[in-house]
């Protein structure tokens, strides 16, 4: 399961939504500055995935730096989601 995964669910006409409850709780193992990036690359802050540049001219961050810190904050969320996912398997276990 991939974090988007994580944060859609299916709807009655089978179209994938994305659900912001659980698309704010996957986002707030992140810091503030961090969370904002990720939601502009992935298209959440804006309704449009934004480039780095174009990140890059919103916050005032170069681009290389918005690259790197987009880069680190979703390898983090993917480890956590991860993490997550074996403790729940590990809890269910007797």
């Amino acid at each position: 399961a991939t974090l988007t995964d994580a944060a859609q669910h299916e709807d009655a006409d089978d179209e994938r939504t994305t659900d912001p409850e659980a698309v704010a709780t996957v986002l707030a193992v992140l810091p503030a500055a961090d969370r904002r990036l990720v939601r502009y690359a992935l298209g959440l802050a804006t309704g449009t995935k934004l480039t780095y540049e174009d990140i890059a001219r919103r916050t005032g961050i170069p681009a290389a730096a918005v690259s790197r810190r987009v880069r680190a904050s979703l390898d983090r969320l993917r480890t956590t989601h991860v993490a997550r996912i074996l403790h729940a398997s590990l809890a269910d276990q007797p």
